[in-house]
This record gives structure tokens, C-alpha cells and sequence, in this order.
């Protein structure tokens, strides 16, 4: 019901019972408390890969990575603790679509200049590849490299072109 305060397309169709919610506060020193910053939430009961629900930052903390830390927290669960290579479900608010299209580039990049795998390849990087390693479904990636004009289809599958 928070997000639906904040999130027009949001609907209350569903029981809670289904849902893990993971909260994000932040300390107030000044009363000793902690606040409720924002929020993700991922539905245990469906057959699909989706690693995030609902994701909500609060209006007075957006604007200090929070967004960012929640979708890289939702992959971490969703990829390392459980072995899925995941989406967000759809669809996504513009914010969200936003903060997806930010985070899969970064991500696709980092992935690119840290893992030896990458750097020292002197073949085509596949979009699997890529995929298997940051837990990021492949049409996500294909849609971030595509935005970027950095893939090609090449005999059935997608790859990075070369970068002159």
C-alpha cells in the first residue's frame, strides 16, 4: 500500500503472503531512530525469473544511490543466493525504466573491464556469456547494448562489435 501512495500504476491484486519485502532505512542520529528510505519486493510463488516486484525510494531519499543499491541487492539475491539469471517485472514505472537501463549499462561495463574472462578474450563476447556472468536476463542486456548501438546478431546469436 506505500508504493501505491507513490506509484500510479501500482495495483493491490495480490496477497502479501507471497511477497518478501526487503526494507531500506536510514539512521537518524538527531532522534535515534530509523527511517524507512524505500523498499523492493519479489513474488516467491511465480514460475518466472523476476527478481524484483515493486521497487520504491521514498521522494525525500531519492538522489543518493538507494535506487541502485536496492536493484544490485535484488541480482545478489536473486543471483548468488538462488542461481537465476532474472528481470524486473514489467511494467516499469519511467523512473524504474530509468534506473534499470542505468544500472544493467554499468553493470554490462563493469563486467566487461573486471572479469579476465572479457578483457583477455580475442573472440567475439557473446551475450550468454555476459548473461551467465552478471545474472542479467539477455534481452535486457541485448536492449542495453542495442540503446548503445554495441551488438550485433551474427549466426544466431547476438555479440559485441568491435570497438575501433
Amino acid at each position: 500500500m506505500l508504493g501505491k501512495l507513490f506509484l500510479d500504476h501500482k495495483t493491490l491484486y495480490h496477497e502479501v503472503d507471497t511477497f518478501q519485502f526487503f526494507v531500506l532505512t536510514e539512521n537518524n542520529h538527531y532522534y535515534g531512530t530509523k527511517t524507512i528510505a524505500g523498499y523492493f519486493s519479489r513474488e516467491m510463488t511465480l514460475g518466472e525469473d523476476f527478481n524484483l516486484a515493486c521497487i520504491m525510494v521514498l521522494p525525500p531519499y531519492q538522489r543518493r544511490g538507494y535506487g541502485r543499491f536496492l536493484i544490485a541487492l535484488s541480482y545478489f539475491l536473486s543471483g548468488v543466493i538462488d542461481d537465476l539469471t532474472c528481470t524486473p517485472e514489467r511494467p516499469l514505472s519511467d523512473m524504474g525504466a530509468l534506473s534499470y537501463k542505468s544500472y544493467w549499462k554499468d553493470t554490462i561495463f563493469d563486467a566487461l573491464r573486471s572479469n579476465p574472462q572479457f578483457k583477455e578474450a580475442s573472440y567475439d563476447i557473446s551475450v550468454r556469456q555476459i548473461s551467465d556472468y552478471t545474472k542479467i536476463q539477455e534481452q535486457d542486456i541485448i536492449m542495453t547494448l542495442q540503446s548503445l548501438n554495441l551488438v550485433k546478431y551474427w549466426r544466431g546469436s547476438y555479440i559485441l562489435k568491435p570497438i575501433s
